[in-house]
């Protein structure tokens, strides 16, 4: 999943990267070498505090030779009950991957580079090799879907699969609830640290107090850019220990108030709309502020919030180290407990969660890259102005 993800990332960046801007000229080399630089510090970056696949399938075994920094983290957080320990291992993360995000992100400020969407009135010759270049890619996606979905069909086929013997009820906790304790904390988690973001990017991208400088502000956040919220969880979880929140729903909450890379990547799309709008200005328009920037990042901003809300609700880990309480478990505890124990029914919980989550999601980016994101485009034009 996680090389699907990146591919998927790869692909919509490398269009983006080569997607002239209104027809104005543009280096996407430039772009390209920054994007390749943040993907690979994200990828090592999230690497190093990585826990679940460790977890689920070895549990670090045999013996110490799967084991993950994130796993010995947690299992000496919170199962060993070392909390010295466990904090110097939180320590080396965080000193590790704030470096990373602080390299990455004087990257990208040197760069100079911006996001925003490409005009509908292209010249007629720009259309025509966009037509013929969607034809020529058209049959390698076909086969491209064919071997992910002869990949995935055994996979499909054993999920859908019924066998009434292994049909049962898990730890007494209907699916309902299930629902309820998985959609209610991620949904809130996703809005405040969407809108706290939102906000933060606005402020930098957008109204640029301090001019063509503003993007230093960035620098501020750079060291929590590629940060989970693993190497933090000691703090986070005795600050819910002393509020009560311990065994709660209230408690699945992700502790986390901002979300760095949404604001790095609204404040890169205000900071490439605001060559348009100063363009507004001058024709004299007082709403271009509105029609220039804000309503052009709508949809960006709603599938940053998507992205974000289905991450959270795969979340294992916050979760299963706030609540022992059973009927204040997720579908992702759901299933890590009944794998680990060996209870039946994974099959269905599989089927009542990750497939129509899976389903959802691909259909949502879909319709995202056929309206939208095959208009986005970095650029780096304009430096002088800003």
């Amino acid at each position: 999943m996680s090389f699907v993800i990146a591919c998927g990332v790869g692909l919509i960046l490398f269009g983006a990267l080569f997607r002239k801007p209104e027809g104005e000229w543009s280096n996407p080399w430039r772009g390209a070498l920054v994007g390749w630089l943040f993907c690979v510090f994200a990828a090592i970056a999230l690497a190093l505090q990585s826990m679940t696949p460790s977890l689920i399938v070895t549990s670090g075994g045999p013996g110490q030779s799967t084991l993950s920094l994130g796993l010995w983290h947690y299992q000496n957080a919170f199962q060993y009950f070392k909390f010295g320990y466990a904090a110097t291992i939180s320590t080396l993360l965080l000193i590790s991957v704030g470096l990373l995000g602080i390299i990455a992100t004087g990257a990208l400020i040197a760069s100079n580079i911006g996001l925003t969407l490409a005009g509908a009135e292209e010249p007629a010759d720009s259309e025509s090799s966009t037509g013929v270049a969607r034809l020529a890619l058209f049959p390698l996606a076909l086969i491209g879907f064919a071997i992910g979905f002869i990949t995935v069909l055994p996979l499909l086929q054993s999920l859908l699969q019924r066998n009434p013997g292994t049909e049962v009820a898990v730890l007494e906790v209907s699916n309902s609830r299930l629902w309820l304790n998985t959609l209610t904390p991620a949904l809130l988690s996703a809005t405040m640290q969407l809108t706290v973001s939102a906000l933060a990017a606005f402020g930098i991208g957008a109204l640029r107090p301090f001019g063509r400088r503003s993007e230093w502000l960035l620098l501020l956040f750079s060291p929590w850019l590629f940060t989970t919220v693993l190497p933090l969880s000691q703090a986070f979880f005795e600050g819910r220990r002393q509020l009560g929140l311990l065994n709660s729903l209230s408690g699945n909450i992700q502790p986390m108030l901002v979300n760095v890379p949404i604001l790095f990547l609204l404040t890169l799309f205000y900071k490439g709309c605001e060559q348009r709008y100063r363009q507004e200005q001058a024709a004299g328009r007082t709403a271009g502020l509105i029609f220039a920037i804000l309503l052009p990042s709508l949809p960006l901003v709603l599938l940053a919030g998507i992205a974000l809300g289905v991450a959270t609700l795969q979340d294992l880990y916050w979760p299963m180290i706030m609540n022992n309480a059973t009927e204040n478990f997720s579908w992702p505890v759901m299933l890590r407990l009944q794998q680990a124990n060996g209870i039946a029914g994974i099959a269905s919980s599989i089927r009542a969660f990750q497939l129509p989550l899976i389903g959802v999601t691909l259909l949502v980016l879909g319709v995202y890259h056929l309206f939208y994101l095959d208009r986005l485009a970095v650029t780096t034009a304009h430096a002088s102005e800003r």
